[in-house]
């Protein structure tokens, strides 16, 4: 089945933006009212949205086995995409942490932070979650081969299971270890990637039986009013068992799916599909990592407005400095590491012979 992925692009937007209101935004107009400020508050959820579109995405354009040029390939056009944004991030942010370590730095710089308690939000803190997508993404050739040649039921089975371990797991260590924010076991309980593994799987394995069984909004229909329930009983079976719940690591990631599915099954979906709207969609993997880098100095010097003029200003000033990081970096970069990747190709076979 063929899918307008494009259409799920501005999405990525809308999720940056809720992660910016959840960092900056709580308390000013309209969010500071009761039912907006909820959502804001838990804007941190958007980046369980980033996983599960993430595998889905990956799972419906790379739709069978890779073998190690393909594998090759997969792996360099994922480090053209992310790696120049975030390396720049990484330098602009080293004037407002003069106290980040060596070994701090090396992490970041390597993507590993999210691994070790004490350094997931070291130097540009919302680089952790990058460190977990690399994780994904290094893993995703080798998912692929059980995945395809699992049948949906058991593919349904497995994810599920997965999903359920990991909402147990995560209650029952924040109902009995937690110790705060910040704390090991506050790094560990949400930072640390094998605790997001289940999204982006199910990301994943939703793309494949989308792929496999096409898309109506009735099916969509019948599949959210299941994830409902199961999510709905999930909770309560932890309530009964005087477990805490709470969403950070996939808790709605199949509600996620569902909603992503019911815009791919639409007819037609041309505002979601315009220019201007996929260009903020392409820009919001900017907009997430240099939050830190505008707002944070944006508040310290501009001292002259109210607090919502405030922030709305720099709001502005990241969408407009993310556009031109997409367009002047992004963009770019990827073309050139692509093309050294492929000039260097024909040498390192023939170097193999």
């Amino acid at each position: 089945m063929k899918l307008s992925l494009q259409r799920l692009t501005p999405f990525r937007f809308v999720a940056a933006l809720l992660v910016v209101f959840f960092h900056f935004g709580r308390s000013v107009v309209p969010f500071d009212t009761s039912w907006l400020n909820q959502v804001a508050a838990h804007g941190n959820l958007a980046v369980s949205f980033f996983y599960c579109l993430s595998g889905f995405i990956m799972a419906s354009v790379y739709r069978g086995p890779m073998d190690t040029s393909t594998r090759k390939a997969y792996w360099i056009a994922r480090f053209a995409r992310i790696y120049p944004v975030y390396v720049a991030c990484l330098l602009l942010s080293l004037p407002l942490i003069s106290s980040a370590t060596s070994s701090q730095l090396a992490l970041s710089a390597l993507l590993l932070q999210a691994w070790i308690p004490g350094y997931p939000l070291a130097v540009n803190a919302p680089g952790w979650s990058l460190s977990v997508e690399v994780f994904f993404y290094a893993l995703f050739p080798y998912m692929t081969v059980l995945i395809v040649r699992s049948s949906t039921a058991r593919l349904i089975a497995a994810t599920a299971s997965l999903w359920i371990a990991t909402q147990y797991v995560t209650f029952y260590l924040f109902t009995h270890h937690y110790q705060g924010y910040p704390s090991h076991s506050h790094d560990l309980i949400f930072y640390f990637p094998l605790m997001h593994l289940n999204e982006f799987v199910l990301g994943a394995c939703a793309g494949v039986i989308v792929v496999r069984h096409g898309l109506t909004l009735r099916r969509v229909g019948i599949a959210a009013l299941a994830c409902m329930a199961l999510t709905q009983i999930v909770v309560s079976i932890a309530d009964v068992a005087g477990l805490i719940s709470l969403g950070e690591n996939g808790l709605y990631a199949p509600l996620f799916l569902c909603a992503m599915c019911a815009v791919l099954a639409l007819p037609s979906a041309r505002l979601l599909e315009s220019p201007v709207a996929i260009l903020l969609g392409e820009s919001s993997y900017s907009l997430y990592l240099l939050q830190m880098l505008v707002f944070v100095p944006g508040e310290r010097l501009i001292t002259n407005l109210t607090h919502n003029q405030t922030f709305y200003l720099c709001l502005a000033i990241l969408v407009a400095i993310s556009i031109a990081a997409h367009v002047l970096i992004e963009r770019p970069m990827r073309t050139l590491i692509r093309k050294i990747a492929i000039a260097k190709a024909p040498y390192q076979r023939a170097a193999s012979r």
